[in-house]
């Protein structure tokens, strides 16, 4: 028997061996476009907190919540605040609800599950389905 038929098998089979290991890593963690997905979500959820943490301080301050979120980007608040999608460029949403409470509003496009298939992210305090979904959130003035 030559050499040269043992080589072609064992080269065949690392081959497959590299092929069922992309396919695995793939299973695993996705696709690069489903990591994509994934990263542009967790900007989403920062820029989500970066807003929670401006509504708070303007309204620490003002002892109201802002009128829109144009009029946060435009206080002493909210310089240099991301008040769009990072991917879309389309504006987050913005409602207020009441005197203290308000709603925040993205279009996710992942589902976040934990390591038991339930939806979560940071927490389930930013837990979210794929599509538009909205977040309540409350002043520290409604907790006192």
């Amino acid at each position: 028997m030559s050499a040269r038929p043992v080589g072609t098998w064992l080269l065949a089979i690392a081959g497959v061996a590299v092929l069922a290991t992309v396919v695995a890593a793939m299973a695993v963690i996705g696709s690069p476009a489903e990591q994509r997905r994934q990263r542009f979500d967790e900007q989403r959820v920062r820029a989500l907190e970066t807003l929670v943490t401006t509504i708070g301080a303007h309204d620490a301050s003002r002892r109201r919540l802002p009128a829109s979120l144009a009029a946060l980007q435009a206080s002493p608040h909210g310089g240099g605040l991301a008040i769009v999608d990072p991917e879309s460029g389309a504006p987050f949403g913005y409602r207020v609800t009441d005197a203290r409470r308000y709603e925040l509003c993205a279009v996710f496009a992942t589902v976040q599950r934990n390591a038991r298939g339930r939806a979560a992210y940071l927490g389930t305090e930013w837990a979210h389905p794929a599509g538009r979904h909205c977040f309540t959130r409350e002043t520290a003035r409604a907790r006192q």
